[in-house]
């Protein structure tokens, strides 16, 4: 007996610095370990977001702290505080709300709120792919009905491996998660109206800080711009570091959609995010509203500005799903596509 209690003390050290260890550390309320997304993704926000005192000045707003307060214990000279904060007023991230406090314009998503929605963002997120799955046997026919070679796909129909691949994951990840879907739901306005206008171009945009993770943050980017009556859109985890003309996508024979293939494509999408997205997304609209709720942030942005987040989150959960299932095959770095503007 007094081995076994001389046994027991001299282990007792090591259980509490095994729990000790254990034991989460925490975080100070303003620190700089915070990445940022934006849904569409745009490149001027998150160049701005990629500085850390901006990151950390937004974080103490969130907390309620005053411009003067901010200065304070963050030590920066008035000058480049203002400099920061003219900034990040200009992209319509953070400023002041009323002529009584400064807020950030965005959900700010700490630990302890992932910790809570977790569980929804999970289920959510495989609810999502399994619709998604079901799609799939119509997406693959659709895509096999597409003529090849120029105006077409560029490597439709009969085109299998790698051509067949992409088009997939163009398809499925770019046009239907990070596109038509969030088109439906701008277009219906009673879950995710359009963003707020951010960029000195007018862009809208939703936008968030998530502490700690990326991948919540967001995992996929989105990128399109304009060119010769074409949107020229780049699909993959990070901007394209070089930007590819349109006449490289021929000659290197990418998918270019276009007329009638383009008119095709964007009804096929849209008449699939109508008919199977729209109502998932509609019948748990009162599960996103309470879930709106949880943030600190609930205090001074509205629902919609979460959902803009929550949706990221959940498509980016779905597409890696139907990615470790090998349902859709990820590019190594990004693709890139072309498709007819309808109303150029």
């Amino acid at each position: 007996m007094k081995t076994k209690v001389l046994f027991i003390l001299a282990l007792a050290p090591l259980l509490v610095a095994s729990a000790a260890a254990q034991k989460k550390v925490e975080k100070p309320k303003v620190h700089s370990d915070f990445y940022f997304g934006s849904l569409p993704a745009v490149r001027e926000l998150s160049d701005l977001m990629a500085k850390e005192q901006a990151r950390l000045v937004v974080v103490g707003y969130h907390n309620g702290w005053s411009v003067e307060k901010t200065a304070k214990e963050l030590k920066l000279p008035e000058n480049q505080l203002s400099k920061i904060a003219d900034d990040l007023e200009e992209q319509k991230l953070a400023g002041e709300r009323n002529e009584y406090e400064v807020r950030p314009f965005m959900p700010v998503i700490r630990d302890k709120d992932i910790e809570r929605l977790a569980p929804e963002l999970q289920r959510h997120s495989r609810e999502l792919a399994g619709v998604l799955e079901s799609a799939l046997p119509d997406i693959e026919k659709f895509i096999a009905s597409l003529p090849a070679g120029p105006g077409g796909s560029g490597a439709a129909g009969t085109a299998a491996g790698t051509a067949k691949d992409r088009l997939m994951y163009e398809t499925v990840v770019s046009g239907l998660l990070f596109g038509g879907i969030v088109d439906a739901l701008q277009e219906d306005k009673t879950i995710l109206p359009p963003g707020p206008r951010r960029t000195t171009k007018g862009i809208r945009a939703y936008a968030w800080l998530v502490e700690s993770n990326p991948d919540h943050a967001g995992k996929f980017k989105r990128e399109v711009r304009e060119s010769d009556s074409y949107q020229i859109i780049t699909i993959g985890t990070e901007f394209p570091k070089t930007r590819v003309s349109l006449d490289e996508l021929r000659n290197s024979k990418l998918d270019v959609f276009d007329d009638p293939v383009a008119r095709q494509y964007r009804s096929f999408v849209a008449l699939l995010c109508r008919d199977r997205f729209l109502p998932f997304f509609k019948s748990r609209r009162g599960e996103f509203l309470k879930l709106a709720a949880i943030p600190d942030s609930a205090k001074y942005v509205a629902a919609a500005e979460f959902f803009g987040w929550y949706y990221n989150t959940i498509a980016s959960g779905a597409a890696d799903q139907l990615i470790s299932e090998g349902k859709i095959k990820p590019p190594s770095d990004q693709y890139t596509y072309a498709i007819k503007d309808p109303v150029k």
